[in-house]
């Protein structure tokens, strides 16, 4: 069984013009990704105009309602983590659990392996940028000690 060439609902065009941009060089993915989106408002308006079916006024408002609680709520985990980071830094709690990890007495591998572990749970719970923040801290002092 083959697909149909058309699928109802899916703009072909958009997905040819965000894959080709970024294929081909002509725009980085942050650029792609704003031309997508840009794309998708003009002919969200355009079927409103044409077909009259599409996006309302009151459907824009809805999205750009959402779309700020969404950034709000990123920013507001990125601003706990580095509460919790300059926090971690003004007690000292990195440098003691560095200690404690190199002071452990297994091979510098079981503990490397332990932080994979660590890293493969919380990758799995934690949103990206944050995941970063907040594991770079603790783990920044053991790496160095680790490699000799």
């Amino acid at each position: 069984m083959t697909l149909p060439v058309y699928i109802p609902g899916i703009d072909w065009e958009v997905i040819a013009i965000i894959l080709g941009g970024i294929y081909t060089g002509w725009m980085t993915p942050t650029e792609t990704g704003a031309v997508g989106a840009a794309l998708i408002f003009f002919m969200a308006i355009g079927r409103r105009a044409i077909f009259g079916e599409g996006m309302t006024k009151s459907d824009f408002i809805e999205s750009m309602m959402e779309t700020g609680k969404l950034t709000v709520m990123i920013f507001t985990i990125i601003w706990g983590v580095l509460i919790y980071v300059r926090f971690l830094g003004f007690t000292g709690l990195t440098t003691a659990f560095a200690d404690w990890i190199v002071h452990l007495p297994v091979e510098p591998i079981y503990i490397l392996l332990m932080i994979l572990g660590v890293y493969i749970i919380l990758g799995a719970l934690a949103d990206s940028e944050c995941f970063c923040m907040f594991c770079h801290s603790p783990k920044l002092p053991v790496h160095p000690i680790l490699s000799n």
